[in-house]
């Protein structure tokens, strides 16, 4: 999912993505299907010295983005790369999660070496070309092997040796207050271990200088090397001081909404969207935001602080209810439960919720009359049946590519 949320008349971009294959997008190379957020970019190639090719070894599946790297030859390299624009950062965190890792290289040669790329590409026209970390496997001079940890780049590099894992992570924090930037590494998600290795934090103002640039992973195989493994999620997103604003604008708004259903859907292990506390990111934290932080209440479509007939007005008039889209619905086009569908359990969940036509300090979440919610849904349903009839079948209702059906990870 991308967020691309206001603060004031600038833009912010805040994703979530799984690359198992069930999203609405398409990588802006049209190779991938199925990611969770527009704008990805993602691409394989074979080079050699005076030559590279595309190749095809990378592909969705139900835990991640497979990708499978393997160079043969001398001077041979053979990389996956992934990336996205970012636009309006500020403080952030980022993290990167790759299960399945396999690194193998040619013993005692000192050419061959495998290695991960997590890096911040600005432009240079101030000689500032980016910041980020690697973590590769390689041969010395003697022909031993070692998998290091390197952070920066030319004059600013500060390396770790560390030792290799096949469920990892890795990310970047900072903060914009103090400047403060500090990468971490974890070699086995696993345990109860969380970041083990990380390098002091340094005071960086690359992201002051340009605040629109792009984020870029890359997996790489030199040398009579292989780097095989499985993306398994990568997401970044704006730090604030609010809780529940996971947008970064200090706000508690739809976007924040839009971010925590996609974190319910990904199953994330997040705890930044584990807001009741209980290890597990589900309807419930939904609900704790809708009443404990916003102080509202289910149904209330766009957050002014009341669910009334002008709410299921809008969210039917979205056109959402019960269509053949695949997850297409936001909170603002009916979907409240969290499931990503505007259904029939959308409405049941909002007047159960008891806040129709009230205060959410008057609501007490009482169930309306019987009578009344069943003239509301009537009402409600006729419009839906309505609108299918007038407007016919959506021709773009099968085509994700073609732009026309909208997404809820699209805010804007």
């Amino acid at each position: 999912m991308v967020c691309r949320c206001g603060i004031g008349s600038a833009q912010v971009t805040s994703f979530l993505e799984s690359f198992r294959g069930d999203g609405q997008f398409t990588s802006v190379d049209g190779n991938i299907e199925g990611l969770n957020a527009p704008g990805w970019s993602i691409s394989q190639y074979l080079a050699e010295p005076g030559s590279s090719v595309s190749v095809d070894e990378i592909e969705v599946t139900e835990t991640g983005l497979q990708f499978s790297n393997t160079a043969d030859g001398f001077n041979q390299v053979m990389r996956t790369q992934v990336s996205h624009a970012v636009k309006g950062l500020r403080s952030f965190t980022e993290e990167v999660a790759i299960d399945g890792l396999l690194f193998d290289i040619a013993t005692g040669n000192p050419d061959a070496s495998a290695g991960l790329r997590l890096w911040h590409e600005f432009e240079p026209p101030q000689g500032l070309q980016g910041f980020g970390l690697t973590l590769s496997l390689g041969n010395d001079l003697t022909g031993s092997s070692e998998f290091a940890y390197v952070e920066g780049n030319g004059p600013t590099v500060r390396k770790m040796v560390v030792p290799l894992g096949q469920n990892i992570a890795f990310g970047i924090d900072y903060d914009d207050d103090t400047g403060l930037l500090t990468t971490w590494y974890d070699n086995n998600t696993r345990d109860d271990i969380s970041r083990p290795y990380g390098l002091t934090p340094i005071v960086y103002d690359g992201w002051d200088v340009f605040p629109q640039h792009t984020t870029q992973l890359s997996i790489s195989a030199w040398t009579r090397a292989t780097a095989n493994g499985i993306l398994e999620h990568w997401k970044l997103r704006p730090v604030s001081d609010v809780v529940g604003d996971f947008s970064g604008n200090q706000e508690l708004d739809l976007a924040d909404v839009e971010l925590l259903t996609v974190a319910i859907l990904n199953s994330t292990a997040d705890e930044v969207f584990d807001l009741d506390g209980n290890k597990v990111v589900d309807q419930q934290d939904l609900t704790y935001w809708i009443h404990e932080l916003k102080q509202t209440v289910i149904g209330d479509a766009d957050l002014d602080g009341q669910f009334s007939s002008a709410d299921l007005i809008n969210v039917f008039q979205a056109g959402e209810y019960e269509d053949a889209i695949f997850r297409n619905s936001t909170w603002s086009t009916g979907d409240w439960n969290g499931d990503g569908e505007f259904t029939t359990g959308d409405l049941v969940v909002a007047f159960q919720d008891g806040g129709y036509e009230q205060s959410p300090q008057a609501a007490a979440y009482v169930v309306p009359e019987p009578s009344g919610m069943l003239g509301l849904l009537s009402s409600g349903l006729g419009l839906a049946a309505w609108r299918r009839n007038k407007s016919g079948p959506d021709p773009n209702a099968n085509d994700l590519e073609s732009g026309g059906s909208r997404h809820p990870n699209t805010l804007f």
